[in-house]
């Protein structure tokens, strides 16, 4: 074989491209690592991968014009061929693959890794070593969603096998770190001078999917472990015990979209039906349902520890033994008190007695994707969810009763009022008559849409005319007369914590002058008003200290005095922060300036806080009046029961 290259005009090539600088360095990598085959079938992906490697290090303008340089001289280098090296015979792309390692350049490299890293910015060195910690983990761990194949070759291959699994690697490090990245990698390219090669895979000569690869310097690794090594300064880790009872207290405290969220995302890999489930059971958008749940230690915004995922499996698992246990109890002992007897499997059961059809039931300790075995869905007559889901869940019912054709009833079970919610639209008297009759000697029955009258042995329904279609958050919060968009938020949350609202209004002062209020909400319990003062500052800078001290102002003046003052805005300095703090107001900080594109997100940021706060801070004495009136009434319709037996003409 004739070797007609000559390996010293080749090297005067690249040496000339090094001599340039360091961008050309890192940029003859990504070029060479990318001829995937003899044929080189997707020549563009090495553009691709030296423009997105050099770009994040050292911008878009440098990165075209070193691209053009280096594929203005390789190219013209027939780089299949053949060439002598110490008796054997390698492709001078293998070649050069193996000079540019040469110690003379890594150096270079090394050094100016070196200079950048002493230059990162805090929040770049908090998402490279939440990545790092990553890696270290799913290398050696199973964790959701998410797979990294780790390699060493000449470098540290770091490989995730698909594009959505490359977008989830961002996600999960954007939620640990507490702000956006959009793509992690570029972060290990500006810093690390890592590189990409990203390559396309093919399944019988048919291109199947890209893998999305990240190469690092091996001399660069040091630096790897001890970025990782300063993960948990920014992950919060939690020894198992802590992690059960945390756990334990969200079931304890029935905080169920939490329990179903962390559910869901311990699942192996990405099942959006089971998410949209949860979405219509909870009357919350996908996304912001995800934004939503954040348990320290255990859950950020949807996505669970590395650090402590693997307790939160093995204890998940006790808690929803226990808690299908507890909720299958009452419900085994009223069918057994009914001649039945019980065949109970985890999470569903079976009751029998002689002459009847047998009734299966498959239980839920909170708010889950209902999946059971194929071979038996026809015998299933009824689904137990312990949790009141919201209305827009009764419509998906609707269109799974419709189009599946599905046969069982499901209800929703409050334990605390020994109740249970029937969904009207899958009820069906043939099928269930048996099933709702056993029950109702235990329970209260009552229907989602309809009016359900207990008489003796059998029920009785009574259609309730239907009202107008709800409006959708939106156009109610539209629908409120107000200044701003972020005070209608602010309203239309209190309206539907049960207050009513005055907005834009006017209120006395100690000095009988008056004074403007954003939003203020009254709710009458008993013979107490209990008032909520709601400052907004939808404002698109941070707000500081002087707006506070105003507002603080403000309230000292009024004649009433608020029970709760709230400040809602986009975002606080600090000082601001702890003045108001300080000064008893609660602040719920939005992150953005509110507008109709993130008017509904804003609610629901606003509707969780005062939704705890409200539970947190006065339960007890509104909880307690409501179960005295609910007491009353069931004492009156008792005395009303007893009159009509009796033969009486009274009616309650």
């Amino acid at each position: 074989m004739s070797f007609s290259i000559n390996i010293d005009n080749v090297k005067e090539i690249v040496n000339n491209l090094v001599k340039k600088g360091v961008a050309y360095i890192v940029a003859l990598y990504p070029f060479l690592y990318s001829f995937y085959s003899k044929l080189d079938p997707y020549p563009a992906a090495r553009y691709d991968n030296v423009i997105k490697t050099l770009d994040p290090a050292f911008g878009t303008n440098n990165a075209n014009m070193v691209y053009s340089d280096i594929e203005e001289v390789l190219e013209k280098l027939n780089m299949s061929a053949k060439i002598k090296i110490e008796d054997k015979e390698v492709s001078l792309l293998k070649y050069l693959q193996k000079y540019i390692l040469e110690e003379h350049i890594s150096k270079i490299i090394f050094e100016e890794v070196e200079n950048r890293f002493k230059q990162m910015s805090e929040k770049d060195k908090i998402a490279l070593s939440v990545a790092c910690g990553i890696i270290d983990i799913v290398k050696s761990k199973d964790y959701p969603k998410l797979t990294i194949n780790i390699k060493m070759k000449d470098f540290l291959e770091i490989s995730l096998p698909y594009e959505e699994n490359e977008r989830y690697f961002s996600k999960v490090v954007s939620s640990l770190a507490g702000f956006e990245i959009s793509n992690i990698r570029s972060v290990f390219y500006k810093y690390l001078l890592g590189f990409q090669t990203d390559y396309p895979v093919y399944e019988n000569y048919r291109f199947h999917h890209t893998e999305y690869v990240l190469n690092v310097f091996p001399f660069v690794k040091p630096y790897i472990e001890r970025l990782a090594s300063e993960f948990t300064k920014y992950v919060k880790f939690i020894n198992k015990s802590d992690v059960k009872e945390k756990l334990n207290e969200l079931y304890q405290k029935e905080e169920f979209l939490k329990l179903s969220v962390i559910e869901w995302s311990l699942l192996k890999s990405k099942d959006e039906l089971k998410l949209e489930f949860l979405s219509y059971f909870f009357g919350i958008p996908a996304e912001e349902l995800l934004e939503a749940v954040t348990v320290e230690g255990i859950i950020y915004r949807g996505f669970v520890n590395p650090l402590t995922y693997e307790y939160i499996v093995e204890i998940m698992e006790d808690l929803y033994d226990e808690a299908i246990k507890e909720l299958i109890k009452p419900f085994r002992e009223t069918f057994e008190k009914a001649g039945y007897v019980c065949a109970c499997g985890r999470g569903s059961c079976t009751f029998t007695k002689p002459l009847a059809k047998p009734i299966n039931i498959y239980f839920a300790p909170w708010p889950r994707y209902i999946t059971y075995e194929k071979s038996g869905y026809e015998n299933i007559n009824a689904i137990i969810i312990r949790g009141i889901p919201s209305s827009s869940f009764l419509e998906y019912l609707e269109t799974r009763v419709k189009y599946a054709q599905a046969i069982e009833l499901w209800l929703f079970f409050d334990k605390e009022k020994g109740k249970l919610y029937v969904a009207s639209n899958t009820y069906n008297e043939d099928l269930h008559k048996e099933l709702i009759a056993t029950l109702e000697k235990r329970f209260t029955i009552e229907f989602s849409d309809q009016k359900l009258e207990v008489k003796g042995k059998g029920i009785e329904v009574v259609e309730v005319t239907k009202t107008q279609p709800e409006l959708s958050l939106m156009q109610r919060i539209k629908e409120v007369s107000s200044k701003d968009i972020l005070e209608s938020v602010v309203a239309v949350v209190l309206k539907d914590l049960g207050f009513s609202v005055r907005v834009d209004d006017k209120v006395f002062t100690k000095a009988d002058t008056q004074v403007e209020v954003d939003v203020l909400g009254e709710k009458i319990v008993g013979d107490s008003k209990f008032i909520v003062y709601a400052s907004c500052k939808n404002w698109g800078n941070v707000i500081e200290s002087g707006v506070v001290r105003e507002e603080i102002g403000r309230v000292e003046q009024m004649r009433l005095t608020p029970h709760v003052r709230v400040l809602v805005t986009n975002l606080l300095s600090e000082n601001a922060k702890k003045e108001a703090i300080a000064n008893g107001f609660v602040i719920i900080e939005i992150g953005e300036r509110v507008t109709e594109n993130n008017a509904e997100k804003a609610y629901w940021k606003v509707y969780e806080k005062l939704n705890k706060l409200f539970a947190g801070v006065a339960p007890k004495w509104m909880q307690d009046l409501a179960e005295k009136v609910k007491k009353a009434a069931d004492e009156i319709r008792k005395i009303g029961e007893e009159l009509e037996k009796a033969g009486g003409t009274y009616k309650f």
